[in-house]
């Protein structure tokens, strides 16, 4: 029963993926049961009992037939009692009759404007018969009240109303506390409180026990005359809220009025942008035609609110920013996929979670994985019996393997079974960010709770990286255009062994643009050519040896190239293998702004006048001897004097200086630029 006051706040900061997601509290199975007291409170007469059994009402919802899960074992469905595992609905809330054809409840409990697997409402009577929600008269969502008609359903008495109301009176609240039938306890209205607001009117506060379910239920005073609608809950104390049932009774007919206090941000800047919705619609209307209005009401002004957010704010992000520049100087390239966003000094660095672990799967396949910013990041590595191609043709696949090492768990009563595979994606397409990286997003749909988990993945050598997001359904839906836009802010590692690049470099669709003009070939034994549109290399056995577990790194970052910041190849390292540091690597350095500050200038100074470690000559250090200096051979012009090439060697142990510059000279016999 607990909801959202009247500021709600649309972050893409998301909550963490793969949690147990559960059904909301007041989402229980029970059939409408004679009003109880509790003991020890002054009894209603028994004509106020009556009127209560025939004019208060369970509010439900159709329980999904369909269950797109699979589990460990089956779900022990026994353990529930008998009422709520044979009910067909859940219970989620109370309604009351207000004349012989109208009904009157908190607006929340339908989800006005949010997208749902729960389409259809019904209120229910103490004999079990069930009446669609058929017109909405009035509504309000800033005062948490909905006036509907149902199909099929009168009642003869109805509870009076009273506008008027005196603190510390004894009161009643009404209600399906629990979902499990309808109850009524006692209390004392304590005070009342304005509105959040702007104090434009007050809510009761009451200090009889509400629960889940109590929503919409009525607040009576000791004649049983209607004083309230309940709305929610204190989160630390027995200090329950109502609405003065006179505003409810008091509003226009014929008229719904929606206000909502925004605060907008995207989870990786610290701006933020503070707009009010208000939109008002003609009633009557049916149910399902009145909530779609108010969804696509609702979907586009938060659509409005993302553009313009990002219109304010564009010449302040990466990378038109200021502190943008020490990233895009530095060809920073992280080894787990990170996000830049802009830290408390206003500088734009590339954040990754604090801790991540590590789940192995068969076949040499794995997945790391960590939260930021409320996105579970993922590195997947895939079993070497699995296509790459598995990762866009298959969805399905690669998720169980996520799923079969983590622990994603249906909670059935006090037992916690684990879920296996979320089925097949109801929704798949491809965001192409912008910088020409193809991402793939899925969607999975959670039928016993209306959550939904969405990915969007890349892929990379050997596997893919995963943004993760779950929730429930309307709320993963609204963040798909938040992550399209923080699509431009993810950097990750392209790295893998020289036959997971071969299989990589076949995905032509699903390739980032920057690699159209990327060419790689090897030949165990022989040789490997990689070569793009700025530089070609060669890597020969005179170097180290070739086989099918040497392994390569292509160096992408963002950075500055003719009057706009791109998205391409900066470095290059081929290695013998991942289990030793023997390997050739050549990297694109920039000049530095003179604006940057003084490291980037001292060491773009060393490369330039070839001072150590750039000198040519070899040094050790932690147990591997090094070699690094500037590449001397231009194939198609010269350079520009805003970059230079550098050519490093390392090899493990302590080398003899004679060995190491031999296989510097090497590699740099065979590299080839074309800028």
């Amino acid at each position: 029963m607990k909801r959202l006051g009247s500021l709600i706040s649309i972050p893409c900061a998301l909550i963490i993926a793969l949690a147990a997601y559960q059904a909301p509290a007041a989402v229980t199975d029970a059939k409408i049961e004679t009003p109880v007291h509790e003991p020890g409170m002054q009894f209603l007469s028994k004509s106020v009992l009556s009127v209560i059994e025939e004019s208060v009402f369970e509010v439900v919802t159709s329980k999904p037939v369909k269950d797109s899960l699979s589990y460990e074992k089956p779900l022990p469905l026994d353990l529930i009692p008998f009422a709520i595992r044979n009910d067909k609905y859940y219970s989620i809330g109370t309604a009351f009759a207000i004349s012989p054809t109208e009904f009157l409840s908190a607006s929340h409990l339908f989800d006005i404007g949010i997208e749902s697997q729960f389409r259809d409402y019904y209120i229910r009577d103490r004999k079990g018969n069930v009446f669609e929600i058929d017109e909405i008269f009035k509504f309000s969502d800033e005062q948490d009240f909905i006036i509907f008609t149902a199909k099929g359903k009168s009642v003869k008495n109805t509870l009076p109303a009273r506008e008027s109301y005196t603190l510390n009176e004894q009161v009643y609240a009404v209600g399906n506390a629990l979902g499990q039938g309808v109850i009524v306890r006692d209390g004392v209205l304590t005070s009342t409180t304005p509105e959040e607001e702007k104090g434009r009117w007050e809510w009761l506060r009451f200090s009889a026990a509400a629960s889940p379910g109590n929503s919409g239920g009525p607040l009576l005073d000791r004649e049983g005359k209607v004083i309230g609608v309940i709305t929610r809950k204190s989160e630390n104390e027995n200090l329950n809220y109502a609405l003065p049932v006179s505003k409810a009774l008091g509003a226009a007919r014929g008229l719904a009025v929606s206000h909502k206090r925004v605060k907008y941000s995207l989870v990786n800047t610290r701006k933020k942008k503070f707009v009010e919705y208000d939109y008002q619609a003609k009633l009557p209307k049916k149910f399902s035609e009145f909530n779609a209005e108010m969804t696509r009401s609702l979907k586009g002004f938060i659509g409005a609110t993302h553009v313009s957010f990002l219109s304010e704010n564009r010449e302040s992000f990466f990378p038109r920013g200021k502190g943008s520049q020490n990233l895009l100087y530095s060809n920073y390239t992280p080894g787990f996929p990170s996000v830049i966003a802009e830290d408390e000094d206003g500088e734009w660095t590339p954040f990754k979670p604090k801790s991540v672990s590590r789940s192995n799967l068969d076949a040499n396949g794995f997945f790391q994985y960590g939260e930021l910013g409320g996105f579970i990041f993922i590195y997947f590595q895939k079993p070497d019996d699995m296509p790459l191609s598995d990762v866009y043709a298959n969805p399905r696949r690669y998720m169980d393997l996520v799923l079969k090492g983590s622990t994603y768990n249906r909670s059935v009563m006090n037992e916690k079974i684990r879920i296996t595979s979320l089925g097949d994606p109801v929704e798949n397409f491809t965001h192409v960010d912008g910088y020409k990286r193809v991402w793939m997003v899925h969607v999975w749909q959670l039928e016993y709770n209306d959550s939904r988990v969405l990915t969007f993945t890349l892929l990379v050598p050997g596997g893919a990286v995963v943004i993760m997001k779950s929730g429930q359904t309307g709320v993963v839906n609204e963040f798909v255009t938040d992550l399209k836009t923080l699509a431009d802010f993810v950097i990750y590692p392209y790295y893998g062994t020289f036959r997971q690049w071969e299989e990589f470099l076949k995905c032509g669709p699903y390739l980032p643009g920057a690699f159209s003009g990327i060419q790689f070939s090897y030949k165990p034994g022989a040789k490997a050519l990689l070569k793009t549109a700025r530089f070609s290399m060669e890597y020969t056995p005179e170097l180290f040896p070739i086989a099918d577990q040497s392994d390569m790194s292509l160096k992408f970052a963002f950075y500055p190239d003719k009057n706009a910041v791109v998205w391409d190849i900066c470095g290059v390292t081929m290695g013998e293998n991942k289990g030793n540091n023997n390997h050739v690597a050549m990297f694109r350095e920039l000049k530095p702004d003179p604006a940057l500050k003084e490291s980037f200038q001292i060491r773009w100074g060393k490369i330039a006048a070839r001072e150590h470690p750039f000198n040519g000559v070899s040094y050790t250090y932690e147990g591997s001897t090094y070699i690094h200096a500037p590449c001397p051979g231009y194939g198609k012009g010269t350079p520009s004097g805003n970059y230079l090439y550098t050519v490093r060697v390392g090899m493990e142990g302590n080398v003899e200086a004679a060995k190491i510059e031999k296989k510097l000279n090497g590699a740099m016999a065979v590299i080839t630029l074309y800028e």
